[in-house]
């Protein structure tokens, strides 16, 4: 069978042309990210030699023509929406019907099953340790239900192709190998350049490039770590600059591969936010729970504005829940108010017209607190029926920023107002 597959940069895959001339053609954006996939088919032998590496095929012999199009977290299909992608789900999309799924997912992040709303299966996957997907008998006849499987990455099943997308990279799972190269591959001169988590799938992943790295990393006093979601272990730095780690553990923090930090002390996330907030003109925004505080990403983040949701986060019953559908006990917010807009408006340091909107139905009955330009601390408390205002009544020794930051132990704090 002369199947050809054609390179782009000699890493992302941009052309496959099969037997019997279906073709699958990925085009990407300048950043290496996956923009549309047209799949073309016909009932022509191709019929190469082995010899010809690059031959020409008439167009006119594609009689079927499907075009994939992924916007953000949306796929098109032809031009209508077909699914919507979050991180611990989907929704398929048909005409004005919206039917929800969720994933339950295994300790590598590989989707096993998906049910829909009402708690009802509608796709079990098995893998072997290669992430090839197991014939179960009796045979199941669910797999096309959704793509996304091994690793939670796209199989793409087109004319028998069998690859799953790992953005940079394809990989064959029965041979265990992608099917381009190691980008770092000079890093690592003692294994294959080919071969999938350093052929150990049973205990590593292989993440996407959203990484974490040091900025003025020879002064112990001033560097920081700092969040890209463009950032990998090749990108180039700038001086004092140094790449860290999709996931790094330093102090009390945890920092995370979506961008996140988990602090187990509530005083360092307190100063993380405040001095992010100043240095970036970006607000800052952090989930109290009982024992730890979890600061949402930021790089989207604007002036006045701080959604979890532009990350994938939603909210259950009040707690926050990530992208991957982990939720955490939420016992109060703060976000900080660290632009004074030119003094245009006095009242911008405590909470807002939009912050009253939204935290009495995301987080009813639950403080909402914010760091103010002017270094005061503000909240209420609320819910559909009413708010009530905190700020008059948070005492001496908490209602300042400069309190949180030398060590106020906000959390007891919190769990007295309730």
């Amino acid at each position: 069978m002369n199947n050809e597959l054609k390179y782009k940069k000699k890493e992302t895959l941009q052309v496959a042309r099969l037997w019997v001339v279906h073709q699958i053609e990925s085009v990407y954006d300048a950043s290496g990210v996956k923009r549309t996939v047209i799949r073309r088919e016909s009932g022509q032998n191709m019929n190469f030699a082995p010899y010809e590496s690059n031959p020409a095929v008439n167009p006119n012999v594609f009689i079927l023509q499907t075009q994939t199009d992924y916007v953000g977290n949306k796929i098109y299909e032809n031009g209508v929406l077909k699914r919507i992608l979050a991180g611990g789900g989907y929704v398929d999309v048909s005409g004005a019907t919206y039917t929800h799924h969720y994933y339950l997912k295994d300790h590598l992040g590989s989707v096993r099953v998906a049910i829909d709303g009402s708690g009802a299966v509608k796709q079990i996957t098995n893998y072997y340790p290669s992430g090839t997907i197991m014939a179960d008998l009796p045979r199941r006849t669910d797999q096309g239900v959704q793509p996304y499987e091994f690793g939670s990455k796209e199989l793409d099943r087109s004319y028998g192709l069998d690859f799953h997308d790992f953005e940079w990279r394809q990989l064959d799972n029965p041979l265990m190998r992608f099917t381009a190269p190691d980008r770092l591959r000079e890093k690592y001169y003692g294994v294959s350049p080919f071969v999938y988590c350093g052929n150990n799938p049973v205990n590593r992943v292989d993440p996407t490039g959203m990484d974490w790295y040091w900025t003025n990393y020879d002064d112990e006093i001033k560097r920081t770590l700092q969040y890209d979601p463009k950032i990998t272990k090749d990108s180039k730095f700038a001086d004092g600059q140094k790449y860290a780690g999709v996931t790094v553990k330093h102090g009390t923090g945890t920092y995370r591969a979506d961008g996140s930090i988990m602090f187990s002390n509530e005083t360092d996330a307190y100063n993380r936010m405040w001095s992010q907030a100043k240095k970036e003109n970006r607000e800052q925004f952090a989930v109290i729970g009982d024992k730890n505080v979890l600061v949402t990403p930021e790089y989207k983040n604007t002036n006045t504005e701080s959604t979890p949701e532009n990350y994938g986060y939603s909210w259950k019953d009040g707690n926050i829940k990530d992208a991957d559908g982990n939720i955490y006990n939420t016992i109060a917010t703060i976000h900080t108010h660290q632009d004074d807009l030119n003094g245009e408006w006095g009242f911008v340091a405590a909470p807002g017209f939009h912050d009253q909107k939204y935290f009495p139905y995301k987080t009813p009955d639950k403080p909402y607190f914010t760091m103010g330009y002017n270094g005061k601390i503000y909240g209420e408390i609320g819910n559909d029926k009413g708010r009530q205002n905190l700020s008059n009544i948070i005492p001496k020794g908490y209602n300042t920023i400069d309190d949180l930051l030398k060590g106020a132990k906000f959390q007891l704090l919190i769990k007295s107002l309730k």
